[in-house]
Order: structure tokens, then sequence, then C-alpha cells
């Protein structure tokens, strides 16, 4: 007797391995057909990965769950003491404490979201002055940018010597703080390095901002939008008035899953 399988009826399924241990550990699932080395791989940024309820702990879960990845869409640079943020408010660039705001979604009349393309916002922030900006990699829409800043926090740096040169970046002057009292200290050009009056204390550690340039803005394959960003009033509602299109349909879906939400 012959036994005829066809295509359709054919699985693909995993071999229990003690990868597929682990992954109950931490919290992940293997995605079907999966190569238990690729599964691991993935296991061990899940790993060191923050997985909380803020909005980078989501966008890694949400990211490491789906075996997405995210990369990076456009590299700016510009002048030594520019800050760049990238929110639903739009793409803020700030020198010299002037922001420059480029909106990354516009409003057609008929009350839609029109999203900005990553070719389009380049060419938009190489006409700001002092800015340049480099596409990398495919074209895409800027729904994909993540909330992000090129301004970040270093807490609790060991710092020794008389001359200190900081491991990330360039150091937001005002911002920094010592673990004990240090003495008198410059700023160089760059910076990046603290020349001190005299070397500092033992197990001295210092907490600063610091500026990353140039800058890489970072896209995501999933887009991950909050109801309370501060950013939602600026795109929520068109010129009449009335709640735009996509956002209407976000309502139904939370008011259907909370109701809650309704209200007269």
């Amino acid at each position: 007797m012959i036994v005829e399988v066809t295509g359709p009826n054919i699985q693909q399924i995993n071999s229990s391995t003690y990868a597929d241990s682990l992954g109950v550990l931490v919290g992940i699932d293997r995605l079907p057909g999966e190569p238990a080395a690729d599964y691991l791989d993935r296991l061990a940024l899940a790993v060191i990965s923050r997985r909380d309820a803020s909005y980078i702990g989501l966008m890694n879960q949400i990211c490491l769950a789906l075996g997405l990845s995210m990369s990076q869409a456009i590299q700016i640079n510009g002048p030594a003491d520019s800050t760049i943020t990238s929110s639903l408010a739009g793409l803020v660039l700030t020198t010299a404490g002037v922001p420059v705001t480029l909106p990354l979604v516009t409003l057609t009349v008929d009350n839609f979201w029109q999203w900005q393309t990553f070719s389009g916002l380049t060419d938009a922030i190489n006409l700001v002055a002092g800015f340049s900006a480099t596409l990398l990699g495919e074209d895409g829409l800027t729904l994909q940018l993540v909330r992000q800043s090129n301004t970040n926090q270093i807490l609790a740096e060991n710092i020794s010597g008389q001359t200190v040169h900081l491991q990330y970046g360039a150091l937001v002057q005002g911002s920094e703080s010592f673990s004990v009292t240090v003495p008198a200290y410059a700023y160089s050009a760059d910076g990046q390095t603290l020349r001190f009056a005299s070397p500092v204390p033992d197990d001295c550690q210092i907490t600063y901002q610091y500026r990353l340039l140039p800058y890489s803005l970072i896209a995501a394959p999933v887009g991950l939008i909050s109801l309370t960003d501060p950013g939602m009033a600026r795109i929520a509602t068109g010129s009449n008035g009335q709640i735009v299109y996509q956002l209407q349909e976000y309502l139904w879906n939370v008011m259907g899953l909370d109701q809650s939400y309704w209200g007269d």
C-alpha cells in the first residue's frame, strides 16, 4: 500500500532542544521553523535587552518576539552642540538654542495621515543650516522611526587621574555630577575630556549626559504609538477639528477592548 502525502498537508515543526527549555525561562517563543542556533542568538539578545513596560522595553519585546530587527535609517551630522530628537511631534534639530522642527507626518484635506519618506526627510534635513544627512539603506516611511534622541545619560562611570577622557561621547556641559568632591576642572574643546587641577579622589564616579554626533536615526519594522504621547495633540485632528481617520480606527479598537474609554 502506498500512502501519498501532498504538499499542503506537510507542516514545518521544530524539534525540541535544550534551547526551547531556555526559551521558557527567558519568555521568548521559538518561531516556526527557526533553527536552534538562530533561536539561541535571539534569546541571548533578549537576556541583555530592556523588556519592561516602558516605550523602549515594549519596542524591544515586540521585535524580539517576532524575530524583527531595528536598523539605521538616516545619518545626521551637525554642530557640536546639536540636539536631535524624533517623536510624533516631528524631528527637532536644535543648535545654539534654536530649534527647527521637521514634521514626520502631514494631514491631507480629508483628514488622513500622510507620512514623510526617509528620503524626503533626508532632503529636508540637508536644507537646515549647519546640518547634513545621508540616507542609509532602503527608503521607507517615517512612521518606522522610533522615539529617540542623540542625548543620553550615563550613570556612575568610574574615572581616575588628572585628565579624564569620558568613555561615551561629548559631555553636555552642566549635566555632570560626581560621587565625591572633585578638584576644579575645565572642559576640552571636543567636550569629551575633563582636565582637573589635581587627580580626582579614588573611587570617583561621574554621572552625565552626552551627545552622539554624527547620529543615526533608528527605524523598526513596527510602529508603537501611544494615545497619551505629548506629540499626539499635534497630529490628532484636522483643520476642521475632526479626528484623523487612522486615529478614529485606533480609538474604536481601544474602546472595544476597554469600555471605560466610552463617554458622552
